[in-house]
């Protein structure tokens, strides 16, 4: 069976609820059960009112859907610019609280070594 891509698009009512309406349409029962890793853009260590930054309510609004779906455990990673401490980031950009709201690990992704992974069949899209 081949199923074609879902997106889900929503707007106009705020971070939070444009989140909550766009994965609201989407089957998420496959999440029962599952880790999830939440890969925001955090780029950069600013406030949420900048937009650089994915907004902290978005995240908050990703992290009640996939705990409402059965989600087991839910975390929170970013690698940011060079030269950007991502835990510094988290906490200007309103991660931080909400990470610790929902009792949710946030995770530095440069301060774990790389792991190499073979990837069979890969393709390299350019």
């Amino acid at each position: 069976m081949n199923k074609k891509p879902v997106v889900s698009v929503a707007g106009k009512q705020g971070p939070f609820q444009n989140v909550v309406n766009a994965l609201d349409r989407l089957d998420l029962s496959f999440i029962k059960g599952q880790s999830i890793l939440i890969k925001p853009n955090v780029g950069r260590a600013a406030s949420p009112e900048r937009g650089y930054n994915t907004h902290p309510l978005a995240i908050a609004a990703a992290i009640e859907v996939f705990q409402k779906n059965g989600a087991s455990n839910i975390a929170i990673g970013e690698s940011p610019l060079v030269g950007i401490d991502t835990m510094e980031a988290f906490k200007k950009g309103g991660i931080s609280e909400i990470a610790d709201r929902y009792n949710v690990d946030l995770i530095d992704l440069d301060s774990r070594p790389f792991i190499k992974k073979d990837i069979p069949n890969a393709r390299v899209v350019t």
